[in-house]
């Protein structure tokens, strides 16, 4: 085993370190959006105060729904409240999109309640002297708060005044706010500023919060914080937001494109194992240099040697230009094929001794045979073209003997 460490100590080295970097790069981070959600049983969850709400036996449900359905709901249906815990990704993402929306929405006699929410432009509430856990006194009993931050109730309304400007809304400097756009008043607050603040939106409203974690698990022993929520919320119905929490109906999954098991495993983390499985595989191939299997040793291709020769010579053969050995030592070859065809053995024959026999055992004229074998070239030099005409004659007298 040691043996195997260090042979392979750097390849092992380098997967190692690639197995790292992907995992710091593609790990699934924790996901914070959870926090503030009914389904969690964390501190900052509100599971602990969702099931006080159904002991109450208050019409609270869970919206896990894009918001544009909740908010193109038909009116004659009654006024709802909305619960928002949190500025999630997905919220602060709905609440630019269908801005124009969520006013009109309040408008027509709605309640929305964020918890955590800051201003409607998403400009974080300032931290103030105040101390950060504090108590205050409600009409629901004592509730506990752990944040410095306070809502600044006269820059509230200068923000309400200028965008009432910028629209035109007032005709003169002097007149009054409209109904559908109240000033901003303080629902629970101390003198370092607003904790939880109303806005009278026409004939609905919307409170917002300056921490999430109001009627969070970790206030269970507080039961201010539960009772005041639930009196804002009143009787119902009552919707929280889980949709902006990352929870889906399965109508929601299958228009987000959920729909197969491909898809499942892409959007989870196990994509990651099978990115770094597929990274160790090629490191291993690249350290090992080779493909599948045991290494193969390269084996060079055998040498025949009479090719080897044979090749060689006739390449000194065409240099010294001899080709008329080469016709001599094929016609002597190609008669003693003929011989033992004929069944007279492999000593070389008189040629006209071998004529005659073979006029006698193949009934054939020997003129051909003779003209095979008999040098009609006395010069050394044989031209290609005479040796290939040779050889197909040599071919052809040969399957004449074969066919009888």
């Amino acid at each position: 085993m040691k043996a195997f460490f260090l042979k392979y100590r750097k390849t092992i080295g380098i997967a190692i370190a690639v197995i790292v970097l992907l995992t710091l790069l593609f790990a699934p981070a924790r996901n914070q959006d959870r926090r503030g959600s009914t389904y969690s049983r964390g501190p900052g969850g509100y599971g602990a105060w969702y099931a006080e709400m159904e002991t109450q036996g208050a019409a609270i449900q869970r919206w896990r729904k894009p918001l544009d359905q909740l908010l193109s709901r038909d009116p004659s249906e009654g006024p709802i409240t909305l619960l928002q815990v949190g500025q999630t990704s997905q919220w602060l993402q709905d609440r630019v999109t269908y801005r124009t929306e969520l006013e009109n929405w309040v408008q027509q006699g709605n309640r929305m309640i964020i918890l955590g929410g800051g201003f409607w432009q998403g400009k974080a509430m300032p931290v103030t002297l105040a101390p950060f856990n504090s108590s205050h006194d409600t009409a629901q009993g004592a509730i506990a708060i752990a944040t410095s931050r306070r809502f600044d109730l006269a820059e509230v309304n200068r923000g309400l005044e200028r965008k009432i400007l910028d629209s035109d809304a007032l005709e003169g400097e002097d007149a009054a706010l409209p109904s559908s756009l109240a000033p901003a008043t303080v629902l629970v607050g101390d003198k370092f500023g607003g904790i939880a603040i109303r806005k009278v939106r026409g004939e609905g409203d919307r409170i917002e919060a300056v921490t999430p974690y109001l009627a969070a698990n970790a206030y269970q022993d507080v039961p201010g914080n539960f009772a005041w929520l639930a009196a804002q919320v009143g009787d119902g119905p009552i919707w929280v937001n889980e949709f902006s929490h990352g929870y889906k109906d399965r109508d929601a999954l299958v228009e987000a494109g959920v729909k197969t098991w491909g898809d499942y495993f892409l959007r989870s983390p196990l994509v990651l194992f099978l990115i770094q499985g597929a990274v160790i595989l090629v490191v291993a191939v690249v350290a090992q240099n080779r493909r599948w299997g045991p290494k193969q040793p390269v084996v060079p291709p055998p040498v025949n040697n009479s090719e080897a020769y044979m090749t060689a010579l006739a390449g000194v053969l065409r240099r010294a230009g001899n080709s008329n050995f080469v016709l001599e030592q094929c016609k002597a070859a190609e008669q003693q094929r003929i011989q033992r065809q004929l069944g007279l053995g492999t000593r070389p024959l008189p040629l006209e001794e071998l004529l005659h026999d073979w006029e006698a055992r193949t009934g054939q004229s020997s003129e051909e045979l003779r003209k095979l074998l008999v040098s009609d070239q006395p010069s050394r030099q044989v031209s290609e073209k005479y040796l290939v005409d040779w050889l197909k004659r040599s071919q052809a007298l040969r399957q004449s003997l074969v066919s009888t």
